[in-house]
């Protein structure tokens, strides 16, 4: 895990930019079985509740201006 956990506070600044509710990461990179040079991290996202992406823009743009 250290490849995530070394880059927790940035992937927790991620979750809070874009409204992930939860995140989860699966697969290989939570045993032992994960290798730096081939494996990559597979995360299980869900998002606060948005209906339709055009509302997810807006919570955004309000939220943070500009472009996503």
């Amino acid at each position: 895990l250290s490849g995530v956990e070394s880059r927790a506070e940035a992937i927790a600044a991620l979750c809070a930019r874009y409204g992930v509710r939860t995140l989860r990461l699966l697969g290989s990179a939570t045993n032992d079985s994960f290798n730096p040079e081939t494996s990559d991290f597979d995360f299980l996202v869900s998002f606060f509740e948005f209906l339709i992406a055009e509302d997810f823009v807006a919570h955004h743009k309000r939220k943070y201006g500009g472009q996503l």
